[in-house]
């Protein structure tokens, strides 16, 4: 009887004084605002400024050659070759119809180690045409960017609008472009 009651102790008791002498875990490792940095200069800067001059050739030059690029709401997968064409069709549409586009970036999640990055957060495009009317859309990103000689470029796109559920509060609740300290 003893042993049992000495055996349901142990086997109680022990896995408690184990797991207090584990470390606690420990907090996630603080991205380099230096990197950061690199990666607002070489990707996200000029992605929003080849939207807001309409050059869907400098846009396309962010990506890498093997690039693909995912549309979550459409369930649809594309290859540099197939996103090239539609870039060029929806930036000469813009342009046809007389639009302008813009488009913003906020974090949620940046991650860098060496000549990788994983990105996650929520963008503003916005379409506003001569008459002053602005249309708003708003969905969550995943980007994964490598440095390829010397300069980042994206080598996947995730973008969904989650079936128009994100709006401009998370847009909002989201970290800060040039927040490079949050991270």
């Amino acid at each position: 009887m003893r042993r049992a009651v000495l055996l349901a102790f142990v086997l109680t008791i022990l896995p408690s004084l184990i797991r207090a002498q584990e470390a606690p875990p420990s907090a996630p490792a603080r991205q380099s605002p230096a990197l950061l940095a690199e990666l607002n200069r070489d990707l996200w800067t000029p992605f929003s400024d080849a939207y807001t001059d309409g050059d869907a050739e400098a846009y396309l030059a962010l990506q890498a050659p093997d690039f693909v690029r995912v549309e979550g709401d459409r369930r649809i997968i594309r290859t540099l070759a197939e996103y090239s064409t539609l870039i060029r069709r929806t930036f000469d549409g813009w342009k046809d119809r007389d639009e302008k586009a813009g488009i913003s970036f906020r974090f949620l999640e940046r991650i860098v180690r060496g000549d990788l990055a994983s990105e996650r957060g929520v963008y503003e495009l916005t379409l506003a045409d001569n008459d002053g009317n602005v249309e708003r859309i708003y969905g969550r990103f995943h980007v994964i960017s490598r440095k390829i000689d010397g300069r980042w470029r994206i080598a996947m796109d995730y973008d969904s609008t989650e079936r128009g559920t994100v709006d401009r509060g998370a847009f909002l609740e989201a970290a800060a472009f040039d927040d490079l300290k949050s991270f």
